[in-house]
């Protein structure tokens, strides 16, 4: 008899300690993010960009509260018929194309308003560094500026829950489907863009 009891013992301290990790605990968020320039970026492209995207990590603390690392791309570019640009001692004009990515490096703090629901509301911010690469060609002249400056990036959105068991009122659910809106804003510039500002729509995955 005894056997079988520890058996059963062993099993219940497994399924307690799988469910509470399934609240709490390491996970990934990977998330593909479109943008929309704001700012002085939009003197290099005024276009929507469909290039961007996301990879963090984030540990759960509570199953309301998570701190994590995240990094960050995103680009812009378009194509000008003609145009004139300032390079030292006088211009340039002629069909140019002009492109600007930023890469960023965050901390990152989420809260998790309501957890126990299959749809749960969260809010996050997130500081760090970011760099910049302002690109021209003109007239097959290529020109580029490289920097690097401070970030801060608030978000807001909902996880929409694909592991919630129905059946079980108590299990806290967090494996999910990510929408939301991020803000960026980067002191990094150069040239005509004094500083990298954009908004962008976050689509993803936040999985164990």
């Amino acid at each position: 008899m005894r056997a079988p009891i520890g058996v059963g013992l062993i099993a219940f301290a497994a399924a307690s300690f799988v469910k509470q990790a399934r609240a709490d605990g390491f996970y990934w968020s990977l998330t593909y993010e479109p943008s929309v320039p704001i700012g002085s970026i939009r003197k290099a492209s005024n276009d929507i960009s469909a290039a961007g995207g996301a990879l963090g990590a984030r540990y759960l603390f509570t199953d309301h509260w998570s701190l994590g690392i995240g990094g960050h791309f995103n680009q812009f570019a378009k194509n000008y018929d003609s145009a004139t640009y300032p390079i030292e001692n006088g211009a340039i004009t002629g069909s140019s194309y002009r492109k600007v990515w930023v890469g960023s490096l965050l901390a990152e703090a989420h809260a998790y308003l309501k957890p126990d629901a299959a749809i749960n509301p969260y809010f996050g911010i997130g500081v760090g560094m970011s760099w910049m690469s302002n690109q021209l060609l003109v007239s097959d002249l290529p020109f580029e500026d490289l920097s690097r400056g401070f970030t801060f990036c608030p978000e807001a959105g909902i996880l929409i829950a694909f592991d919630r068991d129905v059946f079980d009122e108590q299990r806290t659910a967090m494996q999910s489907a990510l929408i939301g809106v991020r803000y960026t804003y980067s002191a990094a510039g150069s040239r005509d863009v004094s500083s990298t500002s954009f908004l962008s729509l976050s689509l993803g995955l936040l999985v164990y």
